[in-house]
């Protein structure tokens, strides 16, 4: 199963009927073909498509981001990963590409895009993706101080 079937196994049909069913893919590319086609709903918000989360991220990038550099940004429409709180698209710049310089790549290359139609933004650089988007989805995103694993920073006196 995909990595967009294993984020989330419970859709809800456009119809409405509330009764959730399991989508299971059975070709390639056969469930990224149903998910940016057909807007299923989760809970009581509409879920954004894929077709729908590139966009976004295109025009956060083009728009927002890097105006500036707009005609440099080239979004990654294959990395688009689908999780309970939104999607990820990761996008890279055309001189990052041409050239394989890594100082033309961009810092962070990941974009968030909330199921709830909220702004798209860049997905933090700490913690992992995967971990971020969980804690969103969770509602425990930002952590509270007591709930933090990190190492706490030594204070300087």
């Amino acid at each position: 199963m995909s990595a967009a079937a294993s984020a989330s196994s419970r859709w809800f049909p456009p119809s409405g009927s509330g009764e959730p069913f399991e989508l299971v893919e059975q070709g390639e590319g056969l469930l990224d073909d149903v998910i940016g086609q057909i807007p299923y709903r989760n809970g009581a918000s509409w879920m954004v498509t894929k077709n729908e989360a590139i966009t976004a991220a295109a025009e956060f990038l083009k728009r927002t981001a890097y105006p500036d550099k707009a005609d440099s940004v080239v979004v990654l429409p294959e990395s688009a990963i689908l999780f309970d709180y939104g999607w990820t698209v990761c996008f890279d710049f055309k001189e990052h590409i041409e050239t394989g310089d890594f100082t033309q790549a961009p810092f962070s290359a990941v974009i968030v895009v909330p199921h709830d139609r909220s702004a798209a933004h860049f997905a933090p650089t700490f913690p992992p993706t995967e971990e971020y988007m969980a804690l969103q989805a969770t509602g425990n995103w930002p952590p509270r101080k007591e709930d933090w694993s990190g190492s706490p920073v030594p204070s300087v006196t």
